[in-house]
């Protein structure tokens, strides 16, 4: 097992759970940082000091106070804090135990709150330094980071082959008797909701019925006890919007003109309903489709069925919450919500898609020209954006450009952590503070 080599001039935070599942989250350059005890059971160790002055969000109660003075009984220095996230059996933070919105100090009557509106970063040991971290798999992880990509590639490959199978109703998915998460049901909806606006005749429902099949079967085929499920509140206040997009016609509908042929239909331009100044009833206008931009789906860049899902939520942003004006001021919670649901299996795989000699084999997997599917749903996505308040779509996560600043802060929370898994890590840890707290 190696040992913790930490530095005595290190700042650090030390996350400590208690023997059942809790939480933490806080606000970190304005996106949401948590930890759970079943990804770090003994703690989190940063290479640099975290601001948690303003807000931090444990699950069971709001203990807060000095590492030095309550574990190692030396001096506080004021450098290394400790938080008790205190008792929880709760599988995930509640609507009574945290919020994502704000972050805000419990003793400020009027505080300048922080908006949590930003990347949502949960620490666990596969987005943590494993050298430095005292892990009993670090030797190993050693040796095998050099055949880890390809590795990982194999497996991208083998569940592909397994995605086929099951396509094809030629495989049981053994996990299809898992508990159904909130999220999955938002997603389901969103994919209702791509179906009721976007003229079939171009995005037809077999081709989103498929897709939502492929991208539940890979999502069951994840780590989900990753996945941090919506609390009750927020999943309604979600849910009600996409039910009145469900019921209702948008006050400015577009239409789709194309080329209709009973095989494959292909979107040519749009025609968006606008207000008249004069007259009660709208005018319409025709807009050409856009030029392939960094939004639209590329062969060979990005994974189909994950991709084509991420297109149904895009879709659905804009729609929903661009198109019927009175949610727009919640549009982020959707969207932070949802993007729970693409774990770091599924990450990985969005990047790194199967490539096959001939890629219209999609095409038999998912009964539709997949082709011209993507191409379609681009174009109504680019419809339900017209007119909406949003500078521009949904970015994919790994392509999200952010301010320099922030983007530096979030590589420090993912490659300068330790993510403490056994008892002697936590002890070598112990160690390295009193001898930091003595200094």
């Amino acid at each position: 097992m190696a040992i913790l080599k930490l530095p005595v001039s290190l700042f650090l935070i030390i996350f400590c759970f208690s023997n059942v599942k809790a939480w933490f989250e806080y606000c970190a350059g304005g996106g949401i940082i948590t930890v759970s005890s079943a990804d770090c059971p003994f703690g989190v160790l940063f290479r640099n000091q975290q601001d948690l002055g303003n807000c931090y969000y444990p699950q069971g109660g709001d203990h807060k106070s000095d590492v030095c003075k309550d574990e190692s009984e030396i001096e506080d220095t004021g450098k290394i804090q400790f938080i008790d996230v205190g008792d929880s059996d709760e599988e995930g933070p509640d609507s009574n135990s945290y919020s994502q919105d704000t972050c805000k100090d419990e003793n400020d009557e009027d505080p300048a709150p922080e908006k949590c509106t930003g990347d949502y970063t949960r620490i666990d040991k596969s987005n943590t330094i494993y050298d430095n971290g005292g892990s009993e798999d670090d030797e190993y992880m050693k040796e095998e980071n050099a055949t880890g990509v390809e590795r990982a590639n194999v497996d991208v490959r083998n569940q592909t082959l397994r995605l086929f199978l099951y396509m094809s109703d030629l495989l049981i998915d053994e996990n299809d008797n898992l508990p159904v998460l909130r999220l999955v049901n938002l997603i389901k909806k969103s994919f209702e909701v791509l179906r009721k606006h976007c003229n079939i005749r171009y995005v037809s429902e077999t081709f989103s019925k498929e897709i939502e099949k492929a991208f539940l079967f890979l999502l069951r085929e994840s780590d989900l006890k990753h996945v941090i499920d919506i609390d009750v509140h927020e999943f309604s206040k979600i849910n009600d919007v996409l039910d009145k997009c469900l019921r209702g016609m948008p006050p400015y509908p577009f239409y789709l003109i194309g080329n209709v042929c009973k095989q494959s239909s292909k979107i040519q331009s749009i025609v968006k309903t606008w207000p008249h100044p004069s007259k009660t009833m709208g005018q319409n206008k025709t807009h050409a489709l856009q030029p392939p931009n960094e939004f639209n789906f590329k062969w060979g860049k990005y994974d189909l069925p994950i991709d084509a899902t991420w297109s149904v939520m895009d879709f659905t942003h804009g729609m929903c919450y661009g198109t019927f004006k009175d949610a727009m001021n919640s549009h982020h919670l959707y969207e932070q919500a949802l993007q729970r649901l693409f774990t770091t299996e599924l990450m990985f795989r969005w990047a790194k898609p199967v490539r096959l000699i001939q890629e219209y084999f999609w095409d038999h997997i998912f009964r539709s020209y997949t082709d011209t599917s993507m191409k379609n749903m681009d174009a109504c996505i680019q419809a339900a954006y017209l007119g909406s308040p949003y500078l521009h779509r949904l970015s994919r996560p790994m392509v999200k450009q952010t301010p320099i600043k922030r983007r530096k802060r979030q590589a420090d929370l993912s490659s300068n952590a330790w993510c403490l898994k056994t008892e002697e890590e936590k002890e070598a840890a112990f160690k390295q503070v009193k001898s930091t707290c003595a200094n």
